[in-house]
């Protein structure tokens, strides 16, 4: 068996404690269970899904362990790779991507996305310049105009259609995965 490890507050450690107790099973047992539903939903055949009863579950997480079989790791492993993480990351982005239906960002996306942010902003900063120097030169302004619009428009669209694209790879990454 494989091991993931992730973080939850202890009110939800403890209920998990308890409920374990309740249904007479272990905490990694009931983890174990969860994730297998939840992959077994989405599209992923597990063999070893225990069962299909359904277990309540109460308050945010934040770590969590659960024990997988080593086939059922390597897949989890295989899918976190592809998409530059660890596998509790993975396992934790798939459960929010769930819970949120939506998309959740790997570390190099989030940077891109940081640097696209400070782009633009500079991309701001100098068409505030441009505005102050017509204002100033107003003999020159249509000439500055055209030549520093048409760069600035160039630059926000080669710059927008690639956040754009980083967004809707990712966005169809999980919502396959779902």
């Amino acid at each position: 068996m494989a091991t993931i490890t992730f973080w939850t507050d202890q009110k939800t450690k403890d209920e998990l404690g308890l409920l374990a107790k309740k249904l007479d099973r272990k905490q990694s047992f009931l983890l174990n269970w969860a994730l297998q539903q939840l992959l077994k939903t989405n599209g992923h055949n597990l063999d070893s899904v225990s069962s299909d009863e359904p277990i309540e579950q109460k308050g945010p997480r934040r770590k969590v362990t659960a024990s997988l079989k080593p086939t059922e790791f390597v897949s989890v492993a295989s899918m976190a790779a592809a998409q530059v993480m660890t596998p509790s990351t993975w396992v934790a982005n798939l459960i929010k991507a769930r819970i949120k239906k939506g998309q959740q960002l790997n570390s190099e996306e989030l940077a891109a996305l940081k640097e696209s942010t400070r782009q633009l902003q500079a991309l701001g900063r100098n068409i505030n310049q441009l505005v102050r120097v017509t204002n100033i030169e107003w003999r020159e302004a249509e000439r500055l105009k055209r030549e520093h619009l048409k760069l600035l428009a160039r630059d926000i669209k080669a710059h927008t259609d690639k956040v754009s694209a980083m967004l809707k790879g990712n966005l169809e990454r999980w919502t396959e995965e779902i």
